[in-house]
């Protein structure tokens, strides 16, 4: 039985792969509506010398893109400047529902 993740979870891992300092020290994958969003972190020291992980998610649709060049990311002749702006950011951004709907609220403020 393959592992499944379960929604707005995921699992971090030790990136035993790990050949220079830029690359992650820990790698995974964390589930957000539906969708599989690759996780790495960092290990880090505050200026105050305190310890922590430092956290990056990304979509690995971006990386697959990367990779292959046909499937350029940059704007078509069709596509002005603004338009092509606007779907980079949405690509980057997602758009997370957490089911709260505050729209006929009773609360005065």
């Amino acid at each position: 039985m393959a592992y499944e993740i379960k929604e707005l979870s995921g699992a971090l891992f030790t990136n035993d792969n790990k050949e220079h300092d830029k690359q992650p020290d820990f790698t995974g994958n964390i589930k957000i509506q539906g969708k599989i969003w690759r996780l790495a972190g960092w290990k880090t020291e505050s200026r105050a010398g305190t310890e922590y992980t430092s956290l990056k998610v990304s979509d690995p649709e971006e990386f697959k893109r990367r990779d292959n060049p046909t499937q350029s990311s940059a704007p078509t002749k069709r596509e002005t400047l603004e338009e092509f702006k606007r779907r980079r950011e949405e690509q980057r951004m997602p758009k997370i529902d957490f089911g709260a709907d505050f729209s006929d609220d009773d609360i005065p403020f």
